[in-house]
């Protein structure tokens, strides 16, 4: 009996980890949390179910973890206090500055080049509401791109070059800023021509017209 149940208990471990390697639990999980504040809405951290805490919060998020911690909470009346005090952050400026925000990079160095007003926080009121069909593809690193290609271009020939005025112009229209694509002039030189290609295949991308943007990439 003995000599049966010990090479059944080790197929049976066998088949159980072949198992487990074909059909493992999913790992690749996003998970999200902010740098400096908890998570929305925030009445629930006030109350007391803080969740996760993180050396980096601001300092009115940390004095009121530690005041659950040490078994003291807040009143009522402590809580509405510091729910007026996190108000401003709620809607009006929501964006978690951890890292480099690129949407507001762009628009202030373009807005540099070319005297434009910057068009930051339109562009995330416009994606917040859902407001044209192709915001959400605008992801913030189209704008790190853009940002750094702009740098690029300028060291090529200068912030005063028609050439780098019309690039700008036309980036705009790509990002929903601009009134149109400005016309290459005859002797453009070919990084001029070959950005405006990848231009309109963004901008084809972004209106989802797929096939055009495949043609044009």
């Amino acid at each position: 009996m003995v000599s049966r149940f010990i090479p059944s208990t080790f197929t049976l471990a066998g088949l159980l980890g072949v198992y487990l390697w074909a059909c493992p639990y999913p790992m690749q999980v996003t998970v999200v949390s902010f740098g400096r504040h908890p998570d929305i809405p925030r009445a629930r951290y006030a109350e007391g179910k803080l969740g996760l805490v993180l050396p980096s919060f601001a300092r009115s998020y940390l004095i009121s973890a530690y005041r659950y911690f040490e078994g003291i909470g807040l009143s009522g009346g402590e809580r509405a206090q510091l729910l007026s005090y996190w108000k401003d952050r709620e809607r009006s400026n929501p964006w978690d500055r951890t890292s480099v925000d690129w949407v507001e990079v762009w628009s202030r160095e373009a807005g540099r080049l070319d005297g434009k007003a910057a068009e930051a926080e339109q562009f995330r009121k416009d994606k917040e509401e859902g407001k044209e069909g192709y915001v959400y593809f605008r992801a913030e690193d189209a704008y790190r791109v853009a940002t750094f290609t702009l740098r690029d271009r300028m060291k090529r020939v200068g912030a005063k070059s028609p050439y780098l005025q019309n690039w700008l112009a036309g980036q705009r229209t790509v990002f929903g800023e601009g009134a149109g694509w400005p016309a290459l002039s005859v002797g453009s030189p070919k990084w001029l021509t070959q950005d405006r290609a990848y231009q309109l295949a963004a901008w084809n991308f972004y209106r989802q017209d797929i096939e055009a943007a495949v043609k044009g990439f």
